[in-house]
């Protein structure tokens, strides 16, 4: 725990951060997984070292979660062990398809270390055909599809993006840190969270069943260009937005080839608001 002594970069949690937190349990995990797959071998180690070398380019792999006069705050960790962000997965061999779904799956239900920044990296250094796959956790409190590719392009990527020029006149000016809210509100945020997902047994669904901690994966492929055309032809929307039309739409469908017809339905998407 920190008292007074608050450092620069620290910040306190918001709400959506401690309810995106309190959703996790032993069956349900609450980061987001990114599966980059390479077309050549890929070297850990050297990998560590690349981005033990650039992490100060995206400063929020670097924060863990910490408490301030008892209020939830993201707290710097000076001393980041890449060595236990980013691992070798424990693989036999060159992973043909099934073993690499297996793999991601047997990772993605993993609950991220509390106690280290909300991230890690699992490499897999060979597929069958050649290739090699990142599977990158990070959680989605800690930052949303946006910021964590962003965050990519900062340890990850070799490209750089090009800058935007800035008009005359313009200023950057720092956003001044948000005050701490009371660390009663917190624990009210997390109970109210809970009970958003408490079991409601008069509702029924298609899904209904017992839910454990293990996970399955499948892959699908889209292009690119295609969704960004259909968001701009929607006003306003964005890619996310067409990704999530077309889950949409697929689950929706698929619900009612196999019980009819389909009434309102509330689902959920996990937002980081940063």
């Amino acid at each position: 725990m920190l008292t007074h002594g608050v450092l620069p970069e620290a910040r306190p949690l918001s709400r959506e951060d401690l309810s995106i937190l309190a959703l996790e349990s032993e069956t349900v995990a609450g980061h987001t997984c990114k599966v980059v797959v390479l077309d050549g071998p890929l070297d850990p180690g050297a990998l560590r070292a690349s981005i033990a070398r650039r992490l100060d380019g995206a400063p929020q792999l670097s924060m863990r979660l910490g408490e301030i006069d008892g209020a939830p705050w993201w707290v710097p960790d000076h001393h980041v062990d890449v060595t236990a962000h980013v691992v070798e997965a424990p693989t036999a061999g060159a992973v043909d398809e099934a073993g690499f779904r297996a793999t991601v799956a047997g990772i993605f239900a993993q609950h991220l270390d509390r106690s280290r920044p909300l991230w890690r990296i699992d490499v897999i250094p060979r597929l069958a055909d050649g290739g090699s796959a990142l599977i990158w956790r990070i959680h989605h409190a800690l930052a949303d599809g946006m910021t964590a590719m962003r965050m990519a392009g900062a340890v990850l990527w070799d490209e750089e993006p090009a800058a935007r020029p800035r008009t005359a006149g313009s200023r950057t000016r720092a956003r001044a840190p948000r005050a701490a809210q009371p660390a009663g509100h917190h624990r009210l945020a997390a109970v109210l969270a809970a009970a958003r997902e408490a079991p409601q047994p008069w509702l029924r669904s298609p899904f209904d069943g017992h839910i454990d901690g293990r996970r399955t994966v499948a892959f699908t492929a889209a292009r690119l260009d295609e969704l960004h055309r259909v968001a701009a032809a929607s006003g306003g929307a964005t890619v996310n937005d067409a990704v999530l039309t077309v889950v949409a739409g697929g689950l929706r469908r698929w619900i009612e080839a196999h019980h009819g017809h389909l009434g309102a339905i509330r689902v959920k998407v996990p937002v980081s608001l940063h």
